[in-house]
């Protein structure tokens, strides 16, 4: 199985600590920190460091990652965030709410009338519980992308938020709002909020000497860091095209148009893929909790042997797509966006209809089969 591989936060030293200092400040009023940036910037790596803190320190941490994707599926964040609270707590809750989060989470009939009120008392209630034995730290990745059912209620239980209960989300910019947030419906004194700018040439020379091994000569830093703007990752994938292809970046690269060179690049290099490899991330991609063993179980559906699965994750894990972990996931969502894009809608739901026979959460194969449906809309 591959192990987890530790990834430093460099030039981030300012950010580091107020994050750090957020999550060891577990007592008192609720309270709630937005971690800002454009896409790229670290925003999921200071938010994971402050959940393996949180953890250490004995915090319940409840963690959504919301995706696009799943934008118009009723409660799919929600159902994440409180899985294990339910497990903990639910059995305590009134009738009326208990039957609201077992519908929440499919283990009802989904088509039960769900209500704000209803949820979110209950919730609240699982929450008042949870902190009577220890701190509870609510971390949302990619906060925007929470569908708004999930939205409507977690705002209704933010507002009654218990002591000892915190908030940390990420949110990316341009498309940020800083009104618009969670942490919106708590006092303003109780909230903030940082913003990821660019990094220097100095961090961005550490940064790559740590990724790559090496950090590129003086002139190629230059250039890396202008056509990058200091992204760190637009940094990392311009100096390894560098690296691969034994020249500096060339002329080409237009800093009015990274996104589109950057998303040429990643795409290139995933096209060096064999089928094997390029299937097992694509399936990492496409699933709300992957495993090797459900990967194995994809493998052996599309007639590969899944006897070697371990190898294939740890072949992506030294190849930095992906991230093994406490789970596994792949290793920024440009990546995600660009496998699943290049299937096409017609395989992607392909995809998702296999995937939907695999996995045994009753929540993951209503998602599935939703994602397999040309009509969202269309009954399952």
């Amino acid at each position: 199985m591959p192990s987890a591989r530790q990834t430093s936060i460099i030039g981030r030293d300012d950010e580091v600590r107020a994050v750090q200092a957020f999550v060891a400040d577990a007592g008192g009023p609720p309270r709630s920190l937005a971690i800002a940036g454009a896409a790229g910037m670290g925003k999921t790596l200071l938010w994971r460091s402050a959940v393996d803190t949180a953890r250490a320190g004995g915090s319940l941490v409840l963690i959504a990652r919301a995706t696009e994707r799943e934008l118009d599926l009723p409660y799919a964040a929600l159902a994440d965030l409180i899985g294990r609270l339910a497990e903990a707590h639910g059995a305590a809750l009134p009738d009326l709410q208990r039957s609201a989060i077992a519908a929440v989470l499919l283990q009802a009939d989904p088509n039960v009338a769900l209500d704000v009120r209803t949820v979110g008392t209950a919730v609240v209630a699982m929450l008042e519980r949870a902190v009577a034995s220890r701190p509870v730290l609510i971390a949302i990745d990619d906060e925007p992308w929470i569908d708004a059912a999930s939205r409507e209620t977690l705002r209704f239980a933010i507002r009654r938020l218990p002591d000892r209960a915190r908030l940390l989300v990420t949110r990316r910019t341009p498309f940020d709002d800083a009104s618009s947030g969670l942490g919106d419906a708590l006092p303003a004194d109780s909230r903030t909020r940082i913003e990821l700018q660019s990094l220097s040439a100095a961090a961005l020379h550490d940064m790559l000497r740590e990724r790559l091994g090496a950090a590129p000569a003086r002139p190629a830093l230059t250039r890396i860091t202008d056509v990058s703007a200091g992204n760190p990752f637009f940094a990392l994938e311009l100096a390894r095209a560098a690296t691969t292809s034994g020249a500096e970046p060339s002329g080409f690269f237009d800093p009015m148009t990274i996104p589109a060179s950057l998303r040429e690049l990643m795409s290139a290099r995933l096209a060096a893929l064999g089928d094997r490899a390029r299937l097992v991330l694509t399936a990492i991609a496409a699933l709300d909790r992957p495993s090797p063993a459900t990967i194995g179980l994809v493998l052996t559906e599309r007639g590969e042997p899944a006897q070697s699965v371990d190898q294939d994750l740890e072949q992506l894990e030294r190849d930095r797509l992906i991230v093994f972990d406490d789970d596994l996931r792949v290793s920024h969502p440009l990546i995600t966006e660009i496998v699943l894009d290049d299937l096409g809608p017609g395989r992607r739901r392909l995809l998702h209809r296999l995937l939907a026979g695999i996995v045994t959460d009753e929540d993951q194969v209503a998602r599935h089969l939703a994602l397999g449906t040309i009509d969202p809309a269309e009954p399952i």
